[in-house]
């Protein structure tokens, strides 16, 4: 967990006062859970809180991060979005009051990128009873099933031709097929 807007200790405030602050709160509380947290304020870099070394930025950390805790203003929360994302986090997590319509949209794209599997489809492409595999018929309501409902990243199509029949046959319906609903694959 990247926990960004952690306090550092202010001169002259009492350090009880650090204790009590909101992302330290939670920071405490996460690692006694036995979660690994790093601390990140760029006004603290080099410092330790809770035990853990501040670090300046999400850049920084060299790990890989599951979750963006975010202690930090809404006006703030887009660019932290933006470089989670390029973190490749899986969360990003504002925290109570903080609101920001842009960091939610990539936050949600972020997601959608990160959960997507990768599969391909079977197509029963001699319709025998046999086989498994979706129909002819049918691919365009699973893909898009699969695509917009189930959050799938279809990258490609297998099929088996009927036994002794030319699988050209039957692969030029697949790509004919496609070619025609126009059905992207990367």
């Amino acid at each position: 967990i990247a926990m960004i807007g952690v306090s550092s200790e202010k001169k002259g405030e009492d350090r009880k006062n650090l204790k009590r602050k909101p992302a330290n709160v939670v920071m405490k509380y996460m690692q006694d859970f036995g979660y690994k947290v790093y601390p990140i304020n760029p006004f603290a870099k080099g410092e330790v809180i809770n035990g853990e070394k501040v670090y300046e930025s999400l850049e920084e950390i060299s790990s890989s991060i599951d979750i963006v805790d975010v202690f930090r203003p809404s006006k703030e929360a887009a660019d932290i979005a933006k470089k989670a994302a390029n973190k490749k986090s899986n969360v990003l997590w504002l925290q109570y009051g903080i609101q920001n319509d842009e960091a939610e949209k990539i936050a949600n794209e972020q997601q959608k990128n990160n959960l997507k599997p990768k599969i391909f489809l079977q197509i029963n492409i001699g319709n025998e009873e046999q086989k498994s595999g979706v129909s002819l018929n049918d691919l365009k309501e699973l893909y898009e099933l699969s695509v917009n409902d189930f959050n799938l990243n279809v990258i490609g199509l297998m099929c088996l031709p009927p036994e002794n029949k030319d699988p050209k046959e039957y692969f030029s319906k697949e790509i004919e097929y496609f070619t025609k609903k126009h059905l992207k694959f990367m």
